[in-house]
């Protein structure tokens, strides 16, 4: 009597999260007149058969993913690396572990010629992250803060200058 229970309760439970019809047809696929409710555990192998990972395919899969990913001159950095992880946690499981060297080519392919300079040295993913989102900061459209007309000018860092204070003397 238990396993009667405890197999509808975990129909009801596939009843309430499957959203789409093609699911729930998963669910009346099994259902017979001894089993009205279905047989979870032939939903289960049901599931498992169709989003089983295959290494190979998500592979393949991710690196068409990856081949996609671009960066213009005027993004902010932070979005590739944000769409990269994003990217490796979709293909990303206990068995494959994506290594951050295996992005860094994507980075180096999908990075504008602006950055070539930073990324042409050995550095983990997160040191190539912090580097491209420093340059990108010192740009006009990484600038945070001050007021409009610094923007239109194209001031790029203020930080920089060498000289000395008219007033004070001072470096």
């Amino acid at each position: 009597m238990k396993k009667i229970e405890r197999n509808d309760l975990a129909m009801a439970a596939f009843t309430m999260a499957f959203q789409t019809q093609k699911l729930m047809n998963m669910l009346n696929k099994d259902k017979t007149p001894e089993w009205e409710c279905g047989k979870a555990y032939e939903v289960t192998k049901l599931l498992m058969k169709r989003y089983k990972q295959d290494v190979a395919i998500n592979k393949a899969e991710m690196t068409k993913e990856l081949i996609n990913v671009k960066l213009s001159e005027s993004d902010d950095p932070s979005e590739l690396f944000e769409e990269l992880y994003c990217i490796k946690n979709v293909y990303e499981t206990k068995t494959n572990v994506v290594a951050d060297k295996v992005l860094i080519p994507f980075v180096l392919s999908a990075a504008p010629t602006t950055y070539h300079a930073i990324i042409t040295s050995e550095i983990t993913l997160d040191d190539l992250e912090d580097a491209m989102n420093d340059q990108w900061r010192l740009t006009p459209e990484g600038k945070k803060g001050g007021n409009d007309e610094d923007d239109k000018e194209g001031e790029v860092a203020l930080f920089a200058f060498s000289g000395a204070c008219f007033k004070r003397g001072e470096t």
